[in-house]
């Protein structure tokens, strides 16, 4: 987790600008925000994961730092992802 300066009623990623006269500049999307626009939503847990520190969180943000999340995935979870991207590599849609 890690706190970026933004507007924070924005809904979704800036991709764009609104010019001098009031018309509006599309900057487009990189892969990067694609990928954050299409992602799946987060499980289903009602409240907070009980790994998760909120007011380490909040600490370490507030003095600017990031925030690592111990125990954000298990060990299946971890090993699934890497097995997706050694795959992506393979395939050469990602590149190393």
């Amino acid at each position: 987790v890690m706190l970026l300066p933004g507007d924070a009623h924005s809904v979704g990623p800036v991709v764009g600008r609104r010019l001098g006269d009031g018309s509006l500049r599309f900057d487009g999307m990189d892969d990067w925000l694609g990928e954050l626009y299409e992602g799946h939503k987060p499980r289903a847990i009602p409240g907070l994961l009980p790994c998760f520190d909120l007011d380490a969180a909040v600490a370490a943000l507030e003095d600017g730092a990031p925030y690592v999340w111990d125990g954000f995935a298990d060990v299946t979870e971890i090993r699934a992802a890497n097995a997706a991207l050694e795959e992506m590599f393979r395939r050469r849609q990602l590149s190393r």
